[in-house]
């Protein structure tokens, strides 16, 4: 993880319920194919994926965590709301689509300034803006947990490498 430090932040998305945080410069340009149209794709230095609780962490106050990803940005959506579609519009999307481009906003021009991983796992990243990024693993048994991936090295780095 100590390849993390000096690293810019390029931002962060969802892949479902799935947090991707990438560094680094942009790696790889490319294009994907989805529904027959064509959607270019920027592949950064370093991303992290995370399966486990998270927060972002600013001034002793949490900005932004794991399980906002399930509650809806608005109160006034219907029950059937489901946290899973991505691309819609702030009032019918969970709270993370929304306050995550805010927390992204913010990071972004700063780099991290300090990475550490306990040995259980726990990850703590501080950026050059004073944010603060934490992991926990919330279970007693291994599974993956989280994946360190090096796109330039093809390298992939994976907490409770399970395989």
């Amino acid at each position: 993880m100590n390849r993390l430090i000096g690293q810019p932040f390029l931002g962060m998305n969802r892949a479902i319920d799935m947090l991707c945080l990438n560094f680094g410069n942009a790696w790889k340009d490319d294009t994907i194919q989805c529904r027959g149209r064509a959607f270019p794709v920027r592949y950064p230095e370093y991303s992290l994926h995370l399966q486990v609780q998270w927060r972002f962490v600013y001034q002793n106050q949490i900005l932004l965590g794991s399980r906002d990803i399930y509650e809806p940005f608005s109160p006034n959506v219907g029950e059937d709301w489901e946290y899973d579609l991505i691309g819609r519009p702030d009032s019918e999307s969970s709270i993370f689509d929304v306050v995550s481009k805010q927390v992204s906003q913010e990071l972004m021009g700063h780099h991290v300034t300090e990475c550490t991983v306990s040995p259980m796992g726990d990850i703590r990243i501080i950026f050059s803006n004073g944010y603060i990024f934490e992991v926990f693993i919330p279970a007693s048994y291994q599974d993956e947990e989280w994946r360190l991936i090096d796109s330039a090295k093809d390298e992939h780095f994976i907490f409770y490498d399970i395989e």
